[in-house]
């Protein structure tokens, strides 16, 4: 009997491992996830649009990225903790997307080559 149970595109283990319960095994081709965080952006940008007093993104500086990412990476850990892979995907879109966003908004130099 295998210790894996499968729905969808989700592999639950059956045992009562602790540590890795739930895998995926959908892949992404990189210009797909491009497209997500792009979107993911793009979304985050209107919203912004609707503030009646308009946020200043520019005006934020690294450590604040940063915070927001760590805001988030709490809420996807807490639907992690719930089993909801789905939701903590989206909030890693959005992480990532924030993370472009901090790039954006503060000049960030070119990996250097190795």
């Amino acid at each position: 009997m295998s210790d894996y149970r499968t729905l969808g595109n989700i592999t639950q283990l059956t045992t009562n491992d602790p540590v890795n319960r739930i895998r995926r095994r959908k892949t992404m081709y990189r210009n797909d996830v491009y497209d997500l965080v792009d979107g993911e952006r793009d979304h985050q940008l209107k919203r912004h649009e609707k503030h009646e007093v308009p946020h200043q993104d520019e005006d934020h500086s690294v450590a604040d990225w940063i915070t927001y990412m760590e805001h988030h990476i709490g809420l996807a850990k807490l639907w992690v903790y719930h089993l909801d892979i789905d939701n903590a995907l989206r909030e890693v879109r959005k992480i990532t997307a924030l993370g472009v966003a901090c790039m954006e908004y503060n000049e960030t130099p070119p990996r250097e080559s190795e």
